[in-house]
């Protein structure tokens, strides 16, 4: 089994909340835009879980949050 890391649907969540951050750090403060990102990376997971009934994926939160971390160092 490869590193959660090395899939392909996890470097799209991580580069999708790195743009979702910064896109919303041009309109609000950096935690504002932090926990925009984190949101929405939240409620794809809900809709996984209850729409698509894939589950809700730990793993592609913490690419959610690398992502966001990711950005937020950028901003420094």
């Amino acid at each position: 089994m490869r590193h959660w890391l090395m899939q392909e649907d996890k470097i799209k969540h991580i580069v999708l909340s790195f743009i979702i951050t910064m896109i919303a750090y041009y309109y609000f403060d950096l935690f504002t835009a932090s926990m925009i990102s984190l949101i929405v990376g939240t409620a794809k997971e809900i809709v996984d879980k209850y729409y698509y009934k894939s589950g809700f994926c730990w793993q592609d939160m913490k690419a959610n949050c690398t992502g966001i971390v990711l950005a937020c160092i950028t901003t420094l």
